[in-house]
């Protein structure tokens, strides 16, 4: 009796102190009314952690360049062509990977359609005299994009209200960028220029029918990024976060297509390429719905410039300066992410 009495109290005891621990909490000893607790094993604190995510961005852009073809009779530049106003719409997923040292790998990968805009040709004469200025208007592009960066948060700051993490931190990263846009024109309208419309015909003339592809351009762009991020707890729900980066080399690869320009051989038959640099702005301002869920919006600003070479079909010589050669896009994005653990 006096050994049943001992092992009841001591299963009762442990029942009460483990509010129902399992059974493999107790451990009767081989020697008789000797009862040892054993705890169970604590599970260990991942260093990792992970977010994923996805965004709408709305966004425009410009794309423009200009190239002097030489000689006597032509201008410098020759030839200016600007695609302005290109509005578009994306989907993308992002992620960030975290280790308690500090390091982190984050990106972005989306996929959009340039759904409008209008395209600007001009050709000149020697002292810039303008004999071509013509409208276009553009429609069903593309748009594709992705980022890698691999940083390093140096700077933490602890905060009271907000014990799970950082009231803020800053980090450095370096990165890889790639943008490709494909970006068709449609139709031609004369606008005024300094011959009374002597090769395109009056202003507001139709030249070329709205419905006929005209030209498109294929602009590629692969960059190297180097960038500083930073976090801040605005309340322990509410945060502000944010990226610059500079763009020390990028290197364009640009194809244009003149659809109508026969004498110039198969599309694409106008082919650019060069070496620029850039910058790379973002800002998101995002809500914990939840320990695990957030959502957010953002504005993000891209720009690249090159200079380099461009060549003409059908047999691509001569090599011909490229000038100014710019891509700008910038914009609006909504996002929604789950954050583990």
């Amino acid at each position: 009796m006096k050994y049943l009495s001992t092992l009841a109290f001591g299963v009762a005891a442990s029942l009460f102190a483990g509010q129902g621990a399992q059974a493999a909490d107790v451990f009767i000893n081989d020697q008789p009314g000797v009862v040892e607790p054993v705890l169970a094993p604590i599970e260990p604190v991942s260093p990792w952690s992970f977010e994923l995510g996805t965004r709408y961005w709305y966004s425009t852009g410009q794309t423009s360049w200009n190239h002097t073809a030489g000689g006597s009779l032509l201008g410098d530049p020759t030839s200016i062509l600007d695609y302005d106003d290109l509005e578009s719409h994306s989907a993308e997923l992002f992620g960030q990977i975290e280790h308690a040292s500090g390091v982190f790998v984050k990106g972005y990968a989306g996929v959009g359609t340039v759904a409008d805009g209008n395209f600007r040709d001009q050709d000149f004469f020697t002292g810039q005299l303008e004999f071509s200025d013509t409208y276009s208007e553009v429609d069903d592009g593309d748009l594709y994009y992705a980022s890698a960066d691999l940083g390093y948060f140096f700077v933490e700051g602890p905060s009271a209200e907000n014990p799970r993490g950082p009231a803020f931190r800053l980090g450095a990263f370096v990165g890889y960028h790639y943008w490709n846009e494909e970006v068709p024109a449609y139709g031609a309208r004369c606008n005024a220029d300094d011959v009374g419309g002597l090769f395109c015909g009056a202003p507001g003339t139709t030249a070329v029918p709205f419905s006929t592809n005209v030209i498109t351009n294929d602009a590629e762009w692969n960059s190297l990024r180097v960038g500083i991020m930073g976090e801040a707890s605005i309340t322990p729900r509410l945060h502000l976060s944010g990226e610059v980066a500079y763009i020390p080399y990028a290197s364009l690869d640009n194809k244009d297509s003149h659809h109508l320009r026969t004498g110039l051989g198969s599309v694409p038959n106008i082919v650019m390429d060069g070496e620029g640099d850039g910058w790379m702005l973002e800002s998101v301002l995002s809500y914990d719905v939840s320990d695990r869920f957030n959502v957010g919006v953002g504005g993000r600003y891209w720009r690249l410039d090159a200079d380099g070479d461009i060549r003409f079909g059908p047999d691509f010589s001569p090599t011909l300066e490229l000038n100014d050669f710019k891509s700008e896009r910038f914009g609006v994005f909504l996002q929604a992410s789950v954050k583990f653990p």
